[in-house]
């Protein structure tokens, strides 16, 4: 997001990750950096993701990002780069199902939450990109697809996906959509 300035890289713990526990006292001094973007996306997405997301580059400040409810049964229409932005998201139901049901140990704890509250913990993030607003913003110049494309919560939105399919989340989930400012 906004090729991650350095000077603006968050406190890291003991191990050398990102402190998840120093969002607030970073977010003070970062938040003008982004003035688009609203806390919950900026702890989730840059702070927690920082120096991580396939999205670094996407310029934060031409996009609004507003909360909106999706219908689970349209979850699908939402590509990601997991499945090389194809529409049939064979390794986002794979990956969902072991998350959901396949783990040695039990479901993964978001999955715990998910099944429980039949929702997302935390909204995913997902830019409208139907104009194909993002092509030739990126410094390789890909050509991404005219399609909404999820940007963060690859996990969130794998688990989602299986368990739309499946008939175990609500039927409208909240979402993050970035969608791009007009310019004047």
């Amino acid at each position: 997001m906004d090729h991650y300035p350095e000077h603006l890289t968050p406190p890291k713990d003991e191990r050398g990750a990102v402190d998840p526990d120093k969002f607030d006292e970073w977010w003070i001094t970062s938040q003008e950096e982004f003035p688009t973007v609203p806390p919950e996306v900026a702890r989730y997405w840059l702070h927690e993701h920082w120096g991580y997301s396939s999205f670094f580059w996407l310029p934060s400040r031409l996009y609004r990002f507003d909360k909106v409810s999706w219908a689970a049964e349209t979850l699908g229409k939402i590509l990601s780069d997991d499945d090389d932005f194809r529409g049939e998201h064979v390794k986002t139901l794979k990956r969902g199902k072991w998350l959901v049901e396949g783990k040695e140990m039990g479901p993964y704890r978001t999955a715990r939450y998910m099944l429980e509250h039949r929702t997302f913990p935390v909204p995913i993030v997902v830019l409208d990109n139907r104009n194909g607003g993002v092509n030739g913003l990126h410094a390789r110049a890909r050509e991404f697809p005219k399609a909404y494309m999820l940007v963060e919560g690859h996990r969130r939105f794998s688990m989602a996906l299986f368990l739309a399919r499946t008939g175990r989340i609500s039927p409208t989930v909240p979402v993050w959509l970035m969608t791009k400012i007009p310019a004047g």
